[in-house]
């Protein structure tokens, strides 16, 4: 079962003890947990120990926090539209065809833009500003430059700036990747290109 329905389907309201946790070159991670039966019936629950068994495929990054204790696992999700998902979708570029009508403007909107979409740390690897804003700010004076390379959400997110500054510009669409899937434990989360679940009770 996807991970992403048995959660939809059975709210995690249970403390978990991990109990195994191993990596395979045919499934990737395989996370063995121990928690109270929440899936079952309230009416079947007593006495019962419930045992979780997810796996995670295709594994493209992974945080875990120093202090994160795997004995006693409180927060249990899966999302799909998380920011910390962005920098693994698709990325597009955008190139500009002549000066920019009004940098400082959209340099603000910009900023606040990468804020609404939960990246505003990371908003200077998006900008073509390598070398510092104030070469940034010589570059988009010219008539064909890269303006922005960055997340397809944020990029089309700036063409409406760009096209209330009547600025002339291309966007560039690089490869088509499939978003994947973000799960957290905690504090602690793994970027996956797929979480399954099986689940039993003795």
């Amino acid at each position: 079962m996807k991970l992403a329905e048995f959660l939809q389907e059975y709210s995690w309201n249970s403390a978990a003890q991990v109990r195994e946790l191993r990596w395979t070159t045919e499934t990737g991670l395989v996370l063995t947990m121990e928690a109270y039966p929440f899936w079952l019936p309230e009416n079947e629950r007593d006495d019962k120990k419930g045992t979780l068994t997810v796996t995670l495929n295709q594994i493209v990054a992974t945080h875990i926090d120093l202090d994160w204790d795997p004995s006693a696992i409180e927060e249990f999700s899966t999302s799909f539209d998380d920011p910390v998902l962005l920098e693994y979708g698709q990325f597009k570029s955008i190139f500009g065809s002549g000066p920019l009508p009004d940098p400082r403007q959209f340099l603000l909107e910009y900023v606040i833009c990468c804020e609404r979409l939960g990246i505003a740390g990371e908003f200077l690897n998006y900008l073509n500003a390598e070398s510092g804003l104030e070469k940034w700010f010589e570059i988009i004076k010219g008539h064909s430059y890269l303006l922005i390379d960055g997340p397809a959400k944020l990029v089309e997110e700036c063409e409406s700036i760009l096209q209330n500054q009547n600025a002339k510009f291309t966007v560039i669409e690089g490869a088509e990747r499939q978003l994947p899937e973000l799960v957290r434990l905690d504090s602690s989360w793994i970027v996956c290109g797929e979480s399954l679940i099986d689940f039993s009770v003795e």
